[in-house]
């Protein structure tokens, strides 16, 4: 259970960094931050629609590293993350509204609903908590770089002097390949905003675990 709790920890981190983007308008002359910033600001903005995300990772358990599969959705007041690695499979499903979140462990087809007070949201949207210096001082560059023998177009958006991300796109497009935060290098399987609402609901057969 320890180290379920920790690859949804390592997760909300991941997530959270996205937190630091803002929205920005156009995309044709590729300026420097340009794509990276239109991804939270426009293709995956929940303020504005439904939005999807799966990416592959490497992350850490406190046991060593595990590479993992993740799904991200979000549609109108619902949040759902779901998380594969290699020793377990567990997702979430948080109402905003109701300020609850229900953990689902499909190993062993339960469920259990987290206790009142420990309610946390996952923290994605397209920047408003940065503040208008924050914005102002933001770096934005861009370049090529290679990973796994291919080469990448670059977008690196670096906020308060220490904090960084970096997206990567096919040459000459706008189409997201890679994520690289300190956390993490992702690679980006899907996104979009099609979310299919059945996953916001416990599935048939689980049984309700009691904490």
């Amino acid at each position: 259970m320890k180290k379920k709790y920790l690859l949804l920890k390592t997760l909300v981190l991941i997530m959270a960094a996205a937190c630091t983007l803002t929205a920005t308008a156009g995309y044709a002359a590729f300026r420097p931050g340009e794509r990276a910033l239109k991804i939270w600001g426009q293709d995956l903005n929940p303020s504005k629609q439904a939005i999807f995300l799966k990416f592959k990772a490497s992350m850490e358990t406190g046991d060593g590293r595990e590479e993992s599969t993740t799904i991200m959705a979000v549609k109108g007041k619902f949040t759902y993350v779901d998380v594969i690695s290699e020793s377990t499979h567990i997702s979430t499903i948080t109402d905003t509204a109701a300020r609850s979140t229900v953990v689902l462990l499909h190993e062993d087809k339960m469920y259990m609903k987290m206790p009142d007070g420990s309610y946390q949201a996952p923290n994605i949207n397209e920047g408003s908590d940065l503040s208008e210096a924050e914005k102002v001082k933001m770096v934005k560059s861009s370049g090529k770089e290679k990973i796994a023998g291919k080469t990448y177009d670059y977008d690196k958006i670096t906020v308060n002097g220490n904090i960084s991300q970096t997206y990567y796109f096919e040459e000459g497009t706008d189409k997201w390949k890679y994520w690289r935060t300190d956390e993490a290098l992702m690679e980006i399987i899907e996104y979009g905003n099609k979310v299919d609402e059945d996953i916001f609901r416990i599935p048939k057969g689980y049984s309700k675990m009691e904490m």
